[in-house]
């Protein structure tokens, strides 16, 4: 008998929606001999209600964890990761190389790997130094500076990529995991970094009436020419 349609978060919905159970084995394990444990598996194909997305829930439980009241503790795993973080808007305008790059850091954001992440955003960073002929060998703290320098990078933004920066170099040079909090905020840094350098460059070319207008605004603004007085002669 199928277990009845469980109310899971869809991976392509965003949001808890109902999923048809397809499939579902159940195994035990009695491993008292060797350890004093019996296991407990539980897995199911299910199939969202709404959009058709298939997913992979697998329970586990054992006498090994439990409750205060000695029940098994289920812990449950879904395929694709519920953790993933979402993709950035408009992730497509970015160049191959660190478009590529960019989808590997977010899946990794889904197999708990905050070290791998924390690392690959720091790669990500200095990808895109190299892309905009900034990159210093070895010293990714004078390459965000010479992103500034170079006009691609505000003044009061350097100090946010340099922050960044750092959490890469904890997780690159010491293997130190970053905290959640810093590795989010570090993510978000990067993505505003896209977006400034890729995302908005390609969506201003879209506007083509807009951008008319707004060169013949710029003309406009420009300073008309004061025409030099006439230099007096001098009477002998």
């Amino acid at each position: 008998m199928k277990s009845p349609a469980p109310l899971i978060e869809c991976i392509k919905c965003g949001h808890g929606t109902k999923h048809k159970v397809v499939r579902e084995y159940r195994t035990q394990v009695d491993d008292r001999a060797e350890t004093g444990n019996i296991y407990w598996e539980h897995t199911q194909i299910v199939e969202c209600m709404g959009c058709a997305a298939v997913s992979f829930v697998r329970k586990t439980s054992s006498t090994e964890e439990t409750d205060p009241w000695e029940t098994p503790i289920e812990k449950t795993t879904f395929y694709p990761s519920r953790t993933t973080r979402k993709r950035m808007t408009g992730a497509y305008t970015i160049p191959k190389k660190i478009r590529n790059l960019y989808g590997e850091v977010i899946r990794a954001t889904g197999i708990e790997a905050p070290t791998l992440v924390a690392i690959g955003v720091r790669a990500l960073v200095e990808a895109i130094c190299d892309d905009k002929k900034c990159k210093v060998p070895r010293q990714l703290d004078k390459s965000i500076q010479k992103l500034a320098d170079s006009g691609y990078l505000a003044a009061a933004h350097v100090d946010f990529i340099q922050l960044q920066r750092f959490v890469g170099n904890d997780a690159a040079h010491d293997a130190e995991a970053p905290d959640e909090n810093e590795l989010e905020a570090a993510l978000d840094i990067v993505e505003s970094l896209l977006t400034t350098l890729y995302v908005l460059p390609a969506n201003v070319k879209r506007m083509t009436k807009s951008g008319k207008k707004l060169d013949e605004w710029k003309a406009k603004q420009k300073p008309k020419a004061v025409p030099m007085p006439a230099t007096p002669k001098t009477v002998q």
